[in-house]
């Protein structure tokens, strides 16, 4: 068993002493003046060096308060009780816990969600406010009025009604923000439009009007509250594309008289995944950081309970075998707005079970 040569210096310096008591105990009786006691192989033994990966047995120990020799023959080893190894474990699990914890805590922060109150949206709220978040929630007409009231959530969220097709109620919408809360922590970006036609019977007018919510909306919504993030020196924008952002739907997979998805809806969700990369680059020298999510498949119910030939084949296509729940979106969107995602920018993640994989 050979010692690292760091060892002495971090043991000297403090640097793993100030973790936990016992750990701390446990440095002090390993180095002598600064440097590894000579004798540590047998000092680590009489420790009960199993502890760690047992940590429920209980092991003899050194005394703590043995003679600190070079000579190794005259180190006092004998059992006192259960070993310090065991109360280490137990306090780096806690610690270890408390930390990941942390890395997802959204408490004291305000994030503002457009296009909440969908089957996505309503997963995404409700743990935003489970990791202590206060959502400010806007939807068409009463659509968030409705969740929040149906979901019980009114003392987290506070609904509000946006058309994000309006460029002036957009603007409106983050501008009377700013002035009433402040420069948020988190947007999240959910909103989208499309027309149930084939590339066929698409008009530009439907093209244009589709592509003006799905990227021009979601520039200007990312644009303003993203600089005002940018003069604080921190946030993180979080916009929605599609897994049809990045791949092409396969006629196949959808029989008659199912459409597949629309061509203006895969162009402005490939688009938004461009628009993140860019401003991902373009923020990150001032703290804010943009991402974009890929959603798989996650058919609503009612496509899911009236389509039974298709579900089949969503299922079959899929690498996992299933289609996605919506809480299991909500956990990516946590992420990408808490610290544990604090070195992340410009990335498009997939939640699609491997589809875009293969």
């Amino acid at each position: 068993m050979k010692a690292s040569s760091q060892w002495p210096r971090l043991i000297d310096q403090g640097s793993i002493c100030r973790l936990t008591a016992p750990l701390a105990e446990f440095c002090s009786g390993l180095a002598v003046g600064g440097a590894l006691r000579p004798d540590w192989p047998a000092f680590l033994q009489c420790r009960g060096t199993n502890s760690l990966s047992q940590p429920d047995r209980q092991s003899p120990r050194c005394d703590l308060t043995e003679a600190r020799s070079d000579d190794p023959a005259e180190t006092d080893c004998r059992p006192v009780g259960p070993s310090p190894r065991l109360a280490l474990s137990k306090a780096a699990r806690g610690l270890a816990s408390a930390g990941m914890s942390s890395l997802f805590d959204l408490t004291g922060r305000d994030i503002w969600i457009v296009g909440g109150a969908g089957y996505l949206g309503t997963a995404v709220v409700k743990a935003l406010v489970q990791h202590g978040a206060t959502v400010r929630c806007a939807d068409l007409a009463d659509r968030a009025q409705t969740m929040v009231e149906r979901e019980k959530l009114a003392a987290g969220v506070t609904p509000e009604t946006l058309d994000a097709g309006d460029d002036a109620e957009t603007l409106r919408f983050v501008r009377d923000g700013l002035a009433q809360r402040g420069v948020p922590a988190g947007l999240v970006v959910m909103t989208y439009k499309s027309f149930p036609k084939s590339v066929s019977a698409l008009q530009p007018a439907d093209f244009d009007a589709a592509n003006h919510v799905n990227l021009t909306s979601s520039f200007i919504l990312a644009r303003e509250v993203g600089e005002a993030m940018a003069e604080k020196g921190r946030g993180s924008v979080v916009i929605f594309s599609s897994m049809y952002g990045t791949v092409a739907p396969d006629p196949g997979m959808y029989p008659a008289p199912i459409l597949p998805n629309p061509i203006e809806y895969g162009v402005g969700k490939a688009g938004l995944q461009q628009m993140a990369r860019y401003l991902g680059v373009h923020w990150a020298p001032r703290g804010v950081r943009c991402n974009t999510i890929s959603p798989g498949p996650f058919p609503f119910p009612s496509m899911q309970e009236g389509n039974p030939e298709w579900m089949a084949r969503l299922r079959a296509h899929c690498p996992m075998g299933r289609v996605g729940r919506p809480d299991e979106m909500a956990g990516t969107v946590i992420y990408l707005l808490a610290d544990a995602s604090s070195y992340v920018t410009g990335h498009n993640v997939a939640v699609d079970g491997g589809w875009t994989a293969w």
